[in-house]
């Protein structure tokens, strides 16, 4: 199998079976640890893994400079999937994949900043739609109603999750450095995770899952960094694990504050 395929197959087994199983844990304990659990490191890891046995090491590392560009817009794609939720399901997706790629051409051309500028930007939006989610929508934690699961139940949950990962994927193999950076984090997982919490929990489960995950988000940007910056000097292993550690040890740390949201 070629590495291109590979990448498309792993994508496709690993994002979907992180995003079934975070879908359940956000089910049981709420939309706070949903939020917070849905949001470690899933795709990108495959992703960076991927690209350098494709490219190479330096190429990846040239790739994450996207990262705060990708991170800042998944932003404004999680408003606007809560926004077009008010809706209905179809215009919350539709609102919010089109706000995407349109804010992604937008920074191609505006030649937005990598770090530390674009992580700062990444920062102050990631806080700035949080505010206007908490205090402008007034969208309130939720706790879940119980599902039983069934077999096929969740494997067709995987499956829907693992085909947007892995389209996703594929889209991003005919890009370059920029555009393979920015689908590295195209909110996929996110998008995933919204819709089967929206069918299994309904609109205000969802949308107040989405705005834990906004505020969750910056462990993406920890993990890009500290894994980027490593890379040189002790390779791809040690570097995502470093990565991964940082991220983990971020939303640990971010969970008092999260308790305390409304």
């Amino acid at each position: 199998m070629s590495a291109f395929a590979l990448r498309v197959a792993a994508s496709f087994v690993v994002a979907g079976t992180w995003i079934g199983a975070a879908t359940v844990v956000a089910e049981r304990y709420g939309s706070r640890i949903g939020g917070l659990v849905g949001n470690l490191p899933s795709t990108i890891v495959v992703s960076f893994i991927f690209i350098t046995l494709t490219q190479d090491l330096a190429y990846t590392t040239r790739v994450a400079q996207a990262v705060p560009v990708g991170m800042t817009i998944d932003t404004g794609f999680m408003l606007l999937f809560v926004l077009g939720a008010r809706i209905n399901l179809a215009v919350a997706i539709a609102a919010s994949l089109a706000g995407w790629f349109a804010m992604a051409l937008a920074a191609n051309r505006l030649g937005l900043p990598a770090w530390p500028v674009g992580g700062l930007l990444c920062l102050g939006a990631c806080t700035l739609v949080f505010l206007v989610m908490e205090k402008g929508l007034k969208l309130r934690t939720r706790t879940a109603r119980q599902v039983t699961y069934t077999l096929p139940q969740m494997l067709a949950r995987i499956a829907f999750a693992g085909t947007v990962v892995a389209v996703s994927v594929i889209v991003a193999r005919f890009s370059g450095p920029y555009w393979t950076g920015l689908f590295s984090t195209f909110p996929a997982v996110m998008l995933s995770t919204l819709v089967i919490l929206y069918l299994t929990q309904g609109r205000a489960f969802a949308s107040a899952t989405a705005k834990i995950l906004t505020i969750s988000a910056p462990n993406i940007l920890v993990f890009a960094f500290v894994a980027s910056t490593v890379f040189p000097r002790v390779g791809l292993a040690a570097g995502l694990l470093a990565g991964y550690t940082a991220a983990a040890l971020f939303i640990v740390a971010l969970r008092p504050l999260v308790s305390r949201v409304s």
